[in-house]
């Protein structure tokens, strides 16, 4: 005898089939609408489009300091700056026939170079650099550097990679020729260690009363990695702000010291230390060439992954409906576009800005009812936007120190005791406030030095501001 079914599951049945119909319904309808959405591209905005093209600078080989740095470190007696010109067209010749990068990047793997050109023969700093001075990690006059004969030795040994720096100094043009691409950095020879040499040498002499010498280094040093800031990439930017940061510091240290003949350097002190002017502040520039990269690889680098048939049967054509190459490029374009205004704009707005920026990336790689269209594109896009405002607060952080060193420099000056210098510091100039609240930097009456929080904090190890004035012999 059959079991026959109660009716009650029967109706419990029923209302599941129901339930799964609707389920399939929906979902079905659902995907149809995504697929519906997703089946068409966007006209490339007029903004991205002007954010993607690429015009290379019009400064002749010859007076562009970019190339005299990237081949730095040309032979013997060679010319850096074609030497740099070359390694530029090799790149360039190797990005053009690898615009992917797949091959570039195999080559990575392998521990191979990604580009052509290999230095043979190329002149390379002799000596160790660990014992040189480097103000951002270890103070440069504390202990004083005493081993004079070591420091000759060393420039004795390496004559013309100082001549070569020298020669840089002296220069005022700066532009990176090279076409945009992903896996182009800036391939800077070995200037670090001269520079190192010569500020060893500089702070050699700002301890034994050499201060017109010392000033002149630091102050042709200045003059030039200021040009840098604003006219370069990001890689170009960040070498600028962190070389000018150690040159303001050891100018603060000469300043803390007793010794130093302060008044007598006082007009050229103030010139050094005028502060960063906006379009040394700007990097702007610097993100246009990143959206330019970034153009060329949601173009090429993500489409050939995309079209790959190792990427399987359904998951490759997903992928293509999901990702719009037009709409990522004008998503991109326009958090690039904020990128920018955050840049151009004084540092007293950047914590409200940048804020703004990356929520506005956040809610780009959030799913959402807008993320329906183009998600893939979406979270590529937002996902690598989040982290430029660093970038824009280590030049602030640095025109924030130009001014903190000048706030130092005009207190100990003003030959003040320790109750008067946050009175005093509150009348002075806007020259020694901080540029990202207009106010005076913190004044410690017992330990007797100014301090500051910068924006960024991790920008570089043992990165701090902080700078001692000792106590007058007269105070007023």
């Amino acid at each position: 005898m059959a079991t026959e079914i109660p009716d009650a599951m029967r109706r419990a049945l029923r209302i599941a089939l129901k339930t799964l119909k609707w389920v399939a319904i929906v979902g079905c309808t659902a995907l149809m609408v995504v697929v519906l959405i997703n089946l068409h591209d966007e006209e490339l905005t007029p903004e991205a489009l002007a954010l993607a093209e690429f015009h290379r600078p019009s400064i002749p080989d010859e007076q562009n300091a970019y190339l005299a740095l990237v081949g730095f470190d040309a032979p013997t007696g060679g010319d850096p700056i074609a030497t740099g010109a070359q390694m530029v067209k090799e790149f360039d010749a190797a990005a053009a026939d690898d615009p992917t990068g797949a091959v570039r990047i195999e080559k990575m793997s392998k521990g191979a170079a990604p580009w052509p050109w290999i230095h043979e023969g190329g002149l390379i700093f002799v000596g160790d650099t660990s014992a040189l001075c480097d103000p951002i990690s270890k103070p440069c006059l504390r202990p004083p550097f005493d081993d004079a004969g070591k420091l000759r030795a060393l420039a004795d040994g390496n004559k013309e990679l100082i001549a070569r720096y020298l020669a840089i100094q002296k220069m005022t043009a700066y532009a990176n020729p090279s076409a945009p691409d992903p896996l182009n950095a800036m391939l800077s020879g070995s200037w670090g260690g001269p520079r190192s040499l010569l500020l060893t040498q500089a702070s050699l002499d700002g301890l034994s009363g050499k201060e017109d010498r010392a000033l002149a280094f630091l102050a042709a040093d200045m003059r030039f990695w200021r040009g840098v800031l604003g006219a370069g990439g990001m890689i170009d930017e960040m070498i600028a702000a962190r070389v000018l940061a150690s040159d303001f510091a050891l100018l603060s240290e000469l300043i803390a010291m007793d010794s130093f003949d302060l008044r007598g350097c006082e007009t050229t002190l103030r010139q050094m230390l005028a502060p960063l002017s906006p379009a040394e502040t700007n990097s702007a520039p610097m993100f246009k060439r990143e959206f330019e990269m970034v153009a060329k690889w949601l173009t090429t680098t993500q489409e050939g992954p995309l079209q790959s048939e190792d990427v399987g049967w359904l998951s490759g054509p997903l992928n293509m409906l999901l990702f719009k190459k037009k709409a990522s490029l004008n998503e991109s374009a326009r958090l690039y576009a904020e990128l920018q205004g955050l840049a151009s704009r004084p540092p007293a707005d950047f914590a409200e800005l940048s804020k703004k920026v990356r929520v506005q990336a956040y809610a780009m790689s959030e799913p959402g009812v807008t993320w329906l269209y183009n998600p893939l594109g979406k979270t590529l896009v937002g996902s690598g936007i989040g982290f430029y405002p660093d970038f824009v607060a280590r030049v602030f952080d640095l025109a924030a120190y130009s001014q903190f060193v000048r706030a130092q420099l005009e207190v100990r000056l003003a030959n003040l005791a320790p109750d008067k210098v946050a009175t005093f510091l509150l009348s002075a100039g806007s020259e020694t406030r901080n540029p990202y609240t207009g106010q005076p930097f913190a004044w410690d009456d017992v330990n007797r030095n100014l301090s500051f929080e910068p924006m960024y904090k991790r920008a570089w190890p043992g990165w701090k501001f902080r700078a001692t004035v000792p106590p007058p012999a007269s105070p007023r």
